[in-house]
């Protein structure tokens, strides 16, 4: 079994009650804690949105196992005595990237008699992510209602949580035009400026081989910027509605594009495992495709496909280190 040590120091942060825990792995490490109750086994898996087919099959064959009271049979029982004094029943866990520099967790319970979800950091130092979570999350609600409800952030245990009510989930992938859907929702209501204003393009302009004079006679119009747009942070709500989790990297209001190049990339970088090069090229001939012209259209971009995706590649590399390492390579 593989360590079980960083589930017990979030749950211990966490303030957690005793329970009992199937253990859902992969890679070599714990993925989830599925509480042994059967309403929270099946809501905390519903929240694990693995990228690769193989995993998602995964999901649902251990989704099928749990009706017919098989799990013990796959999933190692692990048992949690609990802390001494609990700030929150016992919760089902999806543990996050274990290279991130901040350590976090999702955390899925009952209160009173709704269940909720909320996103966990242990250090008491790095709460200002959480509340800049929240605001974008209201944000996000005012344009089209593509995020969860927000419950607030409140303390737990040695750090807090941004809860938000549980949305159940209904199966099925978002498509390319559903996406692009959602991009329009979050263009603002403001005039365009220039490129060369937005935050974006002070962390990573310079570095983008897009002359300085291009952008700053680009006329963009603002946007709401998730920061991770991706079909696994997409959840389809009972009423049909997409909306989007996991909104730490975001902006209220920045440059559009960047969400949409992000969502090419990731699928080029984690899905196809393509070289930097062949990705280029795809990437390139998705920006004129006529559903995606038409939003770079209604944001500013139409005509200059190629310094959006120089641009965007320009912060992709800036902000995240796999990227830099993978087109360094190219």
């Amino acid at each position: 079994m593989p360590d079980v040590g960083k589930l017990q120091k979030i749950l211990e942060a966490a303030g957690a009650g005793a329970g009992k825990f199937y253990l859902l792995q992969g890679r070599g490490r714990i993925l989830a804690a599925l509480p042994a109750e059967p309403e929270g086994f099946v809501r905390t898996l519903a929240l694990y949105r693995p990228q690769r087919s193989f995993a998602r099959l995964w999901v649902r064959f251990v989704s099928l196992l749990h009706g017919g009271r098989l799990q013990r049979l796959f999933l190692p029982l692990w048992s949690w005595p609990g802390a001494p004094s609990p700030s929150l029943p016992c919760p089902g866990v999806l543990l996050g990237n274990p290279d991130h520099p901040v350590p976090r967790a999702m955390l899925v319970t009952r209160e009173k008699d709704s269940w909720v979800v909320g996103k966990f950091i242990p250090d008491p130092n790095q709460q200002n992510l959480l509340r800049r979570e929240q605001d974008l999350l209201q944000a996000a609600s005012r344009l089209g209602g593509h995020a969860p409800e927000v419950l607030g952030w409140k303390p737990c245990g040695q750090g807090g949580a941004l809860w938000t009510r549980w949305l159940d989930p209904q199966p099925g992938n978002s498509s390319r035009r559903d996406r692009l859907k959602i991009l329009h929702a979050w263009l603002l209501p403001k005039a365009p400026r220039s490129l060369s204003d937005f935050p974006a393009w002070k962390v990573a302009g310079h570095s983008s081989a897009l002359p300085t004079q291009l952008a700053s006679a680009l006329r963009l119009r603002p946007s709401l910027r998730h920061g991770d747009f991706t079909p696994w942070n997409l959840l389809k709500n009972s009423a049909g509605c997409w909306v989007a989790v996991d909104w730490e990297d975001g902006c209220e209001e920045d440059a559009p594009g960047l969400d949409l190049v992000h969502d090419l990339l990731q699928e080029e970088f984690l899905i196809r495992r393509s070289s930097a090069r062949e990705a280029w090229a795809r990437m390139e001939n998705s920006l004129r495709q006529p559903l995606v012209a038409a939003y770079l259209s209604a944001c500013g971009w139409a005509g200059n496909e190629t310094p959006l995706l120089h641009w965007a590649m320009a912060f992709e590399s800036t902000t995240r280190p796999e990227i830099r390492r993978w087109v360094d390579a190219r």
